[in-house]
Parts: structure tokens; sequence; C-alpha cells
């Protein structure tokens, strides 16, 4: 198994039990805990994917901003004059990363 794994990877592999050390027998609470565990971070990343998402639009479609989110700015920050961004995408890019 590599070590570079997701955190999904992993609890895919605990459920197979084909996790390095991982003994070949496993107690039906611990595989229940694993799963409800993953459940709940899954959940919660897509709260937090929805949440970014919401803010995202509020800070683009607030009409006090719009004239600030035209700007053009360089695209990729290292003020080369290309000017090929806008505040606003900027902005988005930002936020989705």
């Amino acid at each position: 198994m590599s070590d570079d794994m997701t955190l999904k990877e992993r609890v895919d592999a605990f459920a197979l039990m084909e996790l390095p050390g991982q003994p070949r027998m496993m107690h039906m609470g611990t595989s229940y805990l694993v799963n409800d565990l993953w459940r709940e971070i899954d959940r919660l990343q897509r709260q937090l994917d929805e949440e970014r998402e919401n803010y995202l639009v509020g800070i683009l479609t607030d009409d006090t901003l719009a004239p600030f989110l035209a700007n053009h700015i360089c695209c990729s920050g290292h003020e080369c004059g290309c000017q090929g961004a806008t505040v606003g995408s900027y902005i988005e890019w930002l936020i989705k990363q």
C-alpha cells in the first residue's frame, strides 16, 4: 500500500483487511466505527464545499463589490502586466484551492 492513499482508499482497504500490518480478523464494532467515521468526514467535507461555494457566490454577486471585482490584474500574481484576470476570477480561483 502506498503512503499517498486517500482516506477513502484507506477505509476501503481496511474493510477488505488489506492495510499493512492489519490483523486477518477484525471486530465488527471496529468495522462499523471506521465506516461511521468515514461517512461523517465525507458529510462534513460536502458541507464545507457547499459553504465555500455559497461564500463565493455571495462575494461575486455583491453589487457593492462589482466595480472592484471587474478590475483586471496580472493573472499569475507576479505582476508581469498582462492584466489577464479579473479580481473576481482571481478570488474565485483562490477560494476553490
